[in-house]
């Protein structure tokens, strides 16, 4: 029997939050929210449309990508790849991460035209 991916992220992140009193350890820690991703990311090409957009709702809008500046949201984060600015927030250690995944989040590249 599987457990729904998006339920255990939902107990996961709410559970987080309540160890450390308001402060989110998601939001905090590289460690966790490495293996967090690294779980989905196994999953991910097995999840149903909609418990992907369950994953992107939650992830995307907090502070969820470990970067060589720290903890930063997707939409602030770049791919290890973008390489046009040195103090870029790149991110970091997720390497066994699918990029599938990484882009869903909303995880910088560079496309040129």
């Amino acid at each position: 029997m599987c457990i729904e991916i998006s339920a255990s992220l939902l107990w996961a992140m709410s559970h987080s939050s309540e160890q450390q009193g308001n402060s989110d350890i998601y939001d905090r820690s590289t460690a966790f929210a490495t293996a967090v991703l690294l779980v989905i990311s196994k999953q991910w090409e097995g999840l149903s449309h909609s418990n992907k957009t369950v994953v992107v709702e939650l992830l995307s809008s907090r502070t969820s990508m470990p970067t060589k500046l720290g903890m930063k949201k997707p939409a602030e984060a770049y791919f290890p790849s973008v390489k046009i600015f040195d103090d870029l927030p790149v991110v970091i250690g997720l390497h066994l991460v699918k990029d599938k995944l990484l882009t869903a989040l909303g995880v910088n590249s560079l496309s040129l035209p």
